[in-house]
């Protein structure tokens, strides 16, 4: 499950590069505004923190 939730979030920063918004990227993902919003914030973030779940 990991490997998958990874993947999606790969996704979803190629997305908002892309200037996709999160409504768009929730909804291809299939996943709530929240998570894409949350998502997107670790990735930008230094260190482990990017790699955490939850």
């Amino acid at each position: 499950m990991s490997h998958v939730i990874t993947e999606m979030r790969r996704i979803m920063v190629m997305a908002k590069k892309a200037g996709k918004k999160t409504k768009e990227i929730a909804e291809f993902l299939g996943v709530s505004r929240k998570t894409v919003w949350k998502w997107n914030k670790r990735a930008h973030h230094p260190g482990k923190e990017s790699f955490r779940d939850g």
